[in-house]
């Protein structure tokens, strides 16, 4: 209410206008008809392992004490919410309200839904501080993390780099991460590739694929629970969240174990903790950001990449853009590339994909050697993120990045969304 208040009549119709575009049509509720035994069993089902148990009991107790506590949810569309009408159903709401009211002894339980569609690991990597640790008063992470990639990392250009470098990140900081595997109406998920992370770190996991396995063959199963072929209905995200009650009771019935991990940085990595630390490189980013020899970033020239995009896609949860602070070109700009000086050794680039049929190609290149060519336009393109790796070297060295305009597609739109780098 006293959004409204302060925003005044046009902001208002703006803010309707992105309550009404933002809640999907759902359909009249199906019923799934099985016994409420058979339900508890499919919640039960979904649980993989409670993992080491000492950061999450840390955690209840400081909720029943009273203190303040931050629930973190990082993933695809359907941390986002997509299915869930309207959006305050989504899981991750869902859930951290089951929390507040269970643990949370002065109901101050915070939340972050860091959700985005059709986002891989790789950029929750990169924009795990603007989206959640900046959030955050003590700039750390949050008490618990919730990871949700299993459905949308497949060929993630990271090759899981970036799933474990946020798993790192977020227990260095002290965080208890639990992984939970989305599954899609195909019964596809990641979960076979990412459980051996969790068992690695002896995080808890979730499988709602196991959850709902049992279910499958029911004809009544998929309209009840798959708003789509990706996203969950109302009673799906309701089931997601009954899963997470249920890891928070079965941990809160367990004896307390000693946390093996104190410290992750002593403990080596799965596979690679390369992308462990990665920063966003926005034009905002840059505006804030210091250059010089001694500086990571050692200089930044838009060239003919000097517009805004002002379509970039909005969040569900709260209407602000994704990606306000881009760079892009349009028709009217110079032939000069987007060139970025910057002494890393991991690099990554984000750009829109767009329908539009004004969208063209641009080239990237790595020191003068293209490395690949991109294309924007996209006919099933929503103003959606697609990440590429451009850089991936163990030193780190000082680097020139280039992004211009592939031959022919001079007189083109493209949009570099935001960038990566480590």
């Amino acid at each position: 209410m006293n959004i409204v208040k302060k925003a005044g009549l046009p902001c208002l119709w703006v803010l309707i206008c992105v309550w009404l575009c933002s809640t999907p049509k759902q359909a009249e509720a199906y019923t799934l008809n099985i016994s409420k035994q058979e339900y508890e069993t499919m919640v039960s089902d979904s649980l993989v392992s409670t993992g080491n148990n000492a950061r999450l009991k840390n955690v209840l107790e400081k909720a029943r004490a009273g203190k303040k506590v931050t629930i973190a949810y990082l993933g695809g569309s359907i941390t986002e919410g997509v299915g869930a009408g309207p959006n305050r159903k989504c899981y991750a709401e869902k859930s951290w309200k089951k929390f507040t009211n269970k643990y949370s002894l002065f109901h101050n339980a915070e939340f972050i839904n860091a959700g985005m569609s059709g986002t891989p690991s790789s950029l929750g990597a990169i924009r795990y501080h603007r989206d959640v640790e900046s959030k955050i008063k003590t700039g750390k992470g949050p008490d618990i993390l919730f990871l949700e990639f299993a459905v949308n990392d497949r060929e993630e250009c990271t090759k899981g780099g970036a799933y474990e470098g946020l798993i790192r990140r977020a227990m260095k900081s002290g965080s208890a991460v639990v992984l939970i595997f989305s599954v899609f109406r195909d019964n596809f998920n990641m979960q076979d590739t990412y459980i051996p992370y969790g068992k690695y770190y002896g995080l808890p996991m979730i499988s709602i694929k196991n959850g709902v396995k049992s279910q499958f063959s029911n004809p009544d199963f998929s309209d009840w629970f798959f708003h789509d072929y990706w996203h969950p209905t109302n009673q799906g995200h309701a089931f997601m969240a009954d899963c997470i009650a249920n890891l928070f009771e079965k941990v809160d019935c367990q004896m307390p174990q000693k946390d093996k991990i104190e410290d992750v940085s002593k403990v080596k990595p799965y596979k690679t903790d390369g992308f462990e630390t990665l920063k966003m490189l926005t034009t905002h980013s840059v505006k804030k950001s210091k250059k010089g020899k001694k500086q990571e970033i050692k200089k930044v020239s838009a060239g003919g990449f000097k517009t805004k995009d002002e379509r970039t896609g909005i969040f569900r949860f709260n209407g602000k853009d994704k990606f306000p602070y881009n760079w892009k070109h349009k028709k009217k700009n110079s032939k000069k590339p987007l060139k970025i000086k910057v002494s890393c050794n991991k690099f990554l680039v984000v750009y829109k994909l767009s329908k539009n049929s004004h969208t063209g190609k641009a080239d990237i290149f790595v020191d003068g050697k293209k490395i690949k060519t991109v294309n924007g336009y996209d006919k099933d393109g929503w103003n959606n993120a697609r990440i590429v790796l451009a850089i991936n070297e163990e030193a780190k060295k000082v680097h020139t990045i280039e992004i211009r305009m592939a031959k022919g597609n001079r007189k083109k739109d493209f949009t570099v969304l935001a960038m990566g780098y480590h």
